[in-house]
């Protein structure tokens, strides 16, 4: 367990974002075909101490593991709870992954928010906490929006890229990014509702 923590750190070079990239990596592929039970386990003996070694609380870093290792139910190639509901649907399973993942896709985004900002976890005073949920619940409402190409119109490939880049400029800590996606989501709300 320990071996694939410190690789996961000597790739990174000891910095949050690459280490963090990696460890989803990594929580994603030991989750695949797992329970909740050994999924939890699986991170916390491996993929967490890595975490833990930059400095990300250990709440934070537990959840992160255990957050993507879950994520892996609905990720090619295994996605068991994919192929469950394919098969409740009569569907193909792996286009049932991949929508599922389509979906999801603004999910894959939040743990790294658990890393970088702790009012995230309910660390924090109560108006950094309020902010951070505010700014969570519409990051990844503008953000699925633009990975489905769809709010309250079809959105075409530039809308969908620029709702995108605005659902990540909000998971990025800071007033300033929050009011910037905030901003460039509600001027693209504002021309098509004028449409």
């Amino acid at each position: 367990g320990n071996v694939l923590g410190n690789y996961i750190l000597i790739l990174a070079g000891g910095k949050l974002l690459p280490t963090c990239f990696l460890a989803m990596l990594l929580s994603i592929l030991l989750g695949m075909g797992l329970p909740c039970t050994g999924v939890y386990i699986v991170m916390a003996t491996i993929v967490a101490p890595a975490l833990v070694r930059l400095n990300v609380p250990i709440v934070a870093a537990h959840l992160f593991c255990f957050y993507f290792g879950i994520m892996a139910s609905i990720t090619p190639p295994v996605a068991i709870a994919a192929y469950a509901g394919a098969g409740i649907a009569k569907t193909n399973p792996m286009t049932t992954a991949v929508e599922a993942c389509k979906l999801g896709f603004a999910g894959f985004m939040v743990p790294f928010a658990f890393c970088y900002n702790p009012a995230m976890m309910m660390q924090g005073s109560v108006g950094e906490i309020i902010s951070v949920a505010i700014s969570a619940i519409i990051g990844v409402a503008i953000m699925s929006a633009g990975f489905q190409g769809w709010l309250l119109w079809k959105l075409n490939w530039l809308e969908r890229i620029v709702f995108i880049a605005g659902g990540l400029l909000m998971f990025i800590p800071g007033t300033l990014t929050d009011i910037a996606g905030l901003v460039i989501a509600a001027a693209l709300l504002l021309v098509n509702v004028k449409k």
